[in-house]
């Protein structure tokens, strides 16, 4: 009794903690900027120092994948369940869905999201503030207003579009990223960051020869194929200006990642801050990239390697071990339990989350790990017949070696990166059987979802029909 008394004692003179800080949590994700563009994934045609560093002091995840396509990728990513169960619309996000704004502002968080927002379009959607972020400076509130990069329009909580004339917009979303920490390091913050950089137009950055307002030369164009029978998304390529642009900006996004990381070095913050660093699906197709000596097309919209792997860095100084590489499966579902953990937020079994907390990973213990991803696909929103750059409504299960669609079709993806020759169907069946397994454990493809959010999105536009006809 004694002894139990004095450590009574100890703990309350010494001021020892009997639980952990609340870990503060930044999530930061690219635009359209595949793997093959970064130096420590093997790329060779741009340099980005301050995500090899975070690399180097943390872990690089070498098998990261989302979907190819930007709205599917940041709602499996918010919400950790698969696009079949609430990819509703392009640009949308169901503002009962569950996300990690809503889940870190329950545990008492302060929240931010600044960036590409692209998820409250027209007039059934809801502003970030509805969906547990308590500020938010970003591009994209409802529709497509203005620029994102010179002059760019941007929204807020004090202003819904406001034009910012003479400023860069990756400079002002960063910047309030920036004050939105300092303002609130004296409590648990989260952060999410999915930034316009590095999506198209490619246009100069302002550490871009001649400024942000350069022009290109009109004699120097690229090439896009057009759209219907025949149409082939390989035929797809940048001017030289525009890809000198996309390389100017990668290394902004480069610094901006720097800026971020920097401000924690100075507020002593990044010994409390987890740092997750990917991006929304693979680069445009109409740039090149080397990749380990190879020049590589983007694949966003593609559903082979390039479309779907994402770069994945996590850093999180004096907690995990640095110069690691991860080459287990990682789902784009998966960072949504991992920040949960990270926060100490309850996942319960009625929130149907498919993702997996890779939390464990991070602090050096195995934890459960994956065997196979599944990924739903579809571009057209339950069209069928309909597609995306080529890519029609489709399923796939795989593994690090193997990939089996709806369809049949296999492939082995490490040799075969862009998915060009077809196994023969008699070939492999213990490997096809098994991966058919995970397929038959969704609904069918066919099967409709989130029936009740169409019918609320057809009475939106019945409304503003019937506005427009009154006017």
């Amino acid at each position: 009794m004694r002894i139990l008394t004095f450590l009574l004692v100890v703990v309350a003179v010494t001021g020892i903690a009997t639980a952990k800080e609340p870990a503060n949590v930044v999530l930061i994700m690219a635009d359209d900027l595949g793997f093959e563009a970064l130096q420590c994934y093997g790329g060779g045609s741009y340099q980005t120092p301050h995500l090899d560093m975070l690399a180097s002091n943390g872990i690089r995840f070498n098998n990261c994948h989302a979907t190819p396509l930007c709205t599917p990728s940041r709602v499996r990513l918010m919400t950790g369940r698969y696009s079949f169960r609430n990819f509703e619309s392009f640009a949308y996000l169901n503002s009962a869905e569950k996300n990690f704004g809503k889940l870190a502002k329950e545990q008492g968080y302060a929240t931010c999201v600044a960036g590409k927002w692209q998820l409250s379009r027209k007039a059934y959607g809801r502003p970030p503030n509805a969906m547990g972020f308590d500020e938010y400076c970003v591009w994209y509130l409802k529709d497509r207003v203005g620029s994102r990069y010179a002059d760019p329009t941007l929204s807020t909580l004090e202003a819904k579009e406001k034009k910012y004339k003479g400023k860069y917009g990756p400079d002002v979303m960063s910047d309030f990223v920036c004050e939105f920490i300092e303002k609130n390091k004296e409590r648990p913050f989260f952060v999410y960051y999915p930034m316009v950089l590095t999506h198209d137009p490619f246009v100069p950055t302002p550490d871009s020869k001649g400024g942000m307002y350069a022009k290109c030369d009109r004699t120097d164009k690229g090439f896009t194929p057009k759209r219907g029978p025949g149409y082939d998304v390989t035929k797809y390529i940048s001017s030289k200006f525009e890809q000198q642009c996309f390389a100017d900006m990668i290394a902004y996004t480069d610094k901006i990642v720097g800026k971020i990381v920097d401000k924690l070095e100075e507020l002593n913050l990044r010994e409390n801050t987890l740092i997750i660093f990917t991006c929304d699906n693979g680069s445009h197709p109409m740039t090149r990239s080397l990749l380990d000596g190879e020049l590589r097309q983007g694949g966003k919209g593609a559903i082979h390697e390039f479309g779907t792997h994402v770069p994945l860095i996590v850093n999180w100084k004096g907690k995990i071990n640095g110069s690691q590489v991860c080459d287990d499966l990682i789902d784009f579902a998966d960072i949504y339990p991992t920040i949960a953990e990270a926060i100490d937020a309850p996942i319960t079994d009625g929130d149907d989350v498919a993702g997996i907390s890779f939390m464990p990973r991070l602090m050096g213990e195995k934890g459960t790990t994956r065997d196979h991803l599944f990924l739903h696909y579809d571009p057209a929103h339950g069209k069928p017949g309909e597609s995306w750059v080529g890519c029609a409504m489709t399923r796939y299960a795989r593994t690090k070696k193997w990939k089996l669609y709806n369809d049949g079709r296999l492939y082995e993806v490490i040799e075969d990166r862009t998915e060009n020759d077809i196994i023969p169907s008699d070939r492999f069946p213990e490997i096809r059987a098994q991966l058919q397994k995970h397929l038959d454990a969704q609904p069918a493809i066919n099967t409709a979802v989130t029936p009740t959010v169409k019918k609320v999105i057809a009475a939106a536009r019945k409304k503003q029909s019937k506005k427009a006809k009154n006017k």
